[in-house]
């Protein structure tokens, strides 16, 4: 991460392509992992290519936003003890069945 980069040392960056399903699950800013394909293609000047210089960059298969853990609910004791509660009621089922989607009928 660049904050963690030594003092002098300017960060890297790399050019990530975002294809199909892909392409919306992330905005500019967001921090993220990525898995994929690093690929080396030819730089294309005003004449055509440029022979000896490649441009890198990483054809995405997956991506992972780190900001999602910071989302994650955050339990209290309360909210533990009531999940535990509910869990050895014998009608957990059903209560859960309700809460969920308290609209449908017979379904349980």
């Amino acid at each position: 991460m660049p904050e963690m980069a030594p003092p002098g040392q300017l960060p890297r960056s790399i050019e990530v392509v975002l294809q199909n399903d892909l392409v919306e699950k992330l905005k500019p800013g967001d921090r993220v992992e990525v898995t994929g394909v690093y690929r080396a293609a030819p730089s294309k000047g005003i004449n055509g290519v440029i022979p000896g210089i490649f441009r890198t960059q990483i054809i995405a298969t997956g991506v992972l936003s780190l900001l999602d853990e910071k989302k994650k609910p955050q339990l209290n004791d309360t909210d533990i003890k009531n999940i535990k509660k509910l869990a050895k009621d014998d009608k957990c089922f059903e209560i859960l069945g309700k809460s969920i989607a308290p609209t449908i009928h017979g379904n349980l």
